[in-house]
Formats: C-alpha cells, structure tokens, sequence
C-alpha cells in the first residue's frame, strides 16, 4: 500500500514540475528571461572630426528607437 501511495505522490510531483517548466516558454507575457539589457556597442560617425567631437546624436547615421 505505501508503494503505491509513493508512487502516485512521484507521478503527480512529476507532471506538477513538467507543467510549470513548460509554462514560461508558453505564456507571451514573459519574454525577458536570459536577456541581457539593451545596448549599443558602437557609435555611428561620418566623419572622424564628428568622431573626435563625440556628440554622436548630431550623425547622420544616428536613429533614435526611443519613439
């Protein structure tokens, strides 16, 4: 008797951890597990002397995402 009560308490803590595993990658609401945060890793300049003043918003190549 108490194998058997062992092994559906097994099954049901089984397929409890199988459903909450399966549910971040399901739900559209979480989208931001392992992310790392947003950032640019290099600044864009058309001309070296626009380089060397480092106001990179002022570039031509410089688009905003910020909306």
């Amino acid at each position: 008797m108490n194998t058997a009560r062992l092994t559906t308490v097994a099954i049901i803590v089984g397929i409890s951890l199988t459903v909450n595993a399966q549910e971040e990658w399901r739900n559209p609401q979480i989208n931001e597990i392992n992310r790392a945060d947003v950032h640019a890793d290099f600044l864009p300049f058309s001309t070296a002397d626009d380089a060397a003043k480092g106001d990179f918003k002022q570039s031509a190549n410089y688009l905003s995402l910020e909306g």
